[in-house]
């Protein structure tokens, strides 16, 4: 009888962060058999609510799901009318708040996460995966598919007869859970931020592409990085100053619409307070949002009046509005009193897993301020870093900052498309964006964007655009435009292009 598949799994790989951060072993490493015989999530559950309606468009189509039935079973899966015949069920045992932070964050504020581990299930139809559960309690799961996130609760341990659900399948037939909205013009753009290096040496530049209904309809290309805020489109720049024994970068970001006397005001922002060292300092962008910059910070040199050396690595998030201060923000006025639980207790676990203790630490009086945003998988994270001296030779370390960077940070930070389908149709893929539209989806690998139409919920057969990529590039800035925003955008990037 034929199967009717209703979507591809929302299931994201769990991410550890490079440097001295838990290995992806701890996050989760006994795996059963892809066909377990086991059921472990056996019996009837009822769809209790859909977790986090996207707009009123859609709720009362959410509604519509509640109190369906879904039943597991070794023979088959039912939710309401969808039918999956002969299913197999792997599981894996994670970090609860670790795994949902990295890939499901909606849940972290709908549920009370239980400490230590949880597990979580993932449907598999013919080694393909059809939808994974978390599992919150006995008597509590998360269906998670590419359009919903259901929350279901247990009504019995039995399930229906075979019949019963036979006669599901064949209702079934035909109908899909992934819903056409597309309307009769589907308009995005995305401008992207883009930095590379070249023998320490870090260069910027803009990308804008811009869609209509799923075909690129503008691709343009600026030096350095534009972005936009609610004044405008701002640039910013790197600026390095030499003085003597000394030498530093500087950011410097000015409105390029209303700012005409922005060469003259360079100077005011070529000023910092060295106290009594000489040597060099370099900056590095991140990340850069609307109203916030994450920077990595590279010195050292020495002293003017001893033979002292000094060096830092250090992360910091700097408000653009302030930008000539480099006065970095502190994760509290971000994230509120709990996130400096969050860093204290990172720190903590890094310094265990180094064998180091206090007197090892180097900059100590920046350690607590130390963090930043990097890009992984899809997503950004908040990630937090230590200096320390061992063997007398200076090393840094990062570490993971448990906690969502706020909105106020980072505005859209969505994937529609799951990112087992992505690293499945794009193997080499370390990166993805899709727009707020669900039309399309940009993929990143080492060497190229790869550009893909998204239908009913899936990436289509065959690339829209490939765009080559630098050595060494990486993605700082991904913001979106739609709607009238789009033409808006496109006229701005334009008038830059002419003016290069």
């Amino acid at each position: 009888m034929k199967k009717v598949k209703f979507i591809y799994v929302l299931i994201l790989v769990a991410l550890m962060i490079t440097g001295c951060s838990a290995s992806p072993k701890e996050f989760s490493d006994r795996i059963s058999s892809p066909y377990n015989k086991q059921v472990p999530v056996s019996g009837t559950w009822k769809v209790e609510k859909v977790i986090e309606e996207n707009s009123n468009e859609e709720s009362t189509m959410n509604a519509e799901w509640e109190n369906k039935i879904v039943e597991f079973s070794e023979k088959y899966m039912t939710l309401a009318d969808y039918y999956l015949k002969d299913p197999g069920y792997q599981v894996k045992r994670v970090n609860g708040r670790e795994y949902l932070l990295y890939n499901y964050k909606t849940f972290l504020k709908d549920f009370n996460i239980p400490d230590g581990e949880i597990e979580v299930i993932t449907v598999i139809d013919d080694d393909k995966y059809y939808c994974e559960i978390v599992r919150i309690s006995d008597s509590e799961l998360i269906l998670s598919t590419s359009n919903y996130d259901l929350s279901l609760v247990k009504v019995s341990d039995e399930v229906s007869n075979a019949y019963e659900a036979q006669e599901k399948q064949e209702e079934s037939r035909g109908n899909s859970l992934v819903i056409n909205k597309e309307s009769s013009l589907i308009h995005s753009g995305i401008l992207l931020g883009l930095r590379s290096n070249d023998s320490d040496e870090y260069s910027y530049r803009t990308l804008w592409i811009g869609f209509k209904n799923k075909r690129i309809d503008s691709l343009l290309e600026a030096k350095g990085i534009i972005y936009p805020r609610r004044s405008g489109f701002w640039k910013m720049e790197t600026i390095t100053a030499i003085d003597g024994e000394r030498k530093e970068d500087f950011l410097y970001t000015f409105n390029i619409s209303k700012d005409t006397l922005h060469e003259s005001r360079k100077l005011e922002a070529l000023y910092s307070d060295w106290g009594g060292r000489t040597g060099s300092i370099q900056n590095r962008i991140d990340y850069i949002g609307n109203d916030y910059v994450s920077i990595e910070t590279m010195g050292n040199g020495g002293y003017e009046y001893n033979d002292r050396s000094w060096q830092e690595n250090i992360l910091q998030i700097l408000p653009v509005d302030s930008l000539a201060s480099k006065k970095n923000i502190k994760i509290t006025d971000l994230s509120g009193d709990e996130s400096l639980s969050a860093i204290e207790l990172g720190i903590q676990k890094t310094m265990e897993k180094l064998n180091i203790n206090k007197s090892n630490l180097a900059n100590e009086h920046k350690l607590l301020d130390s963090f930043g945003l990097e890009r992984k998988m899809g997503h950004w994270f908040f990630k937090g870093r230590i200096n320390y001296i061992l063997d007398n030779e200076f090393h840094y370390a990062d570490y993971n900052i448990n906690i969502l960077p706020p909105s106020k940070l980072v505005i859209y930070d969505e994937l529609s498309i799951s990112w087992t389908h992505i690293k499945n149709k794009v193997p080499e893929a370390i990166d993805a964006f899709t727009s707020p539209l669900r039309d399309v989806v940009l993929v990143l690998t080492k060497s190229e964007i790869i550009i893909y139409g998204i239908e009913r919920g899936e990436i289509g057969s065959s690339p829209l655009r490939r765009i080559d990529l630098m050595d060494n590039e990486a993605v700082i800035m991904a913001e979106w435009a739609t709607g009238d925003y789009v033409d808006n955008w496109n006229q701005t990037l334009m008038s830059l292009k002419n003016n290069d």
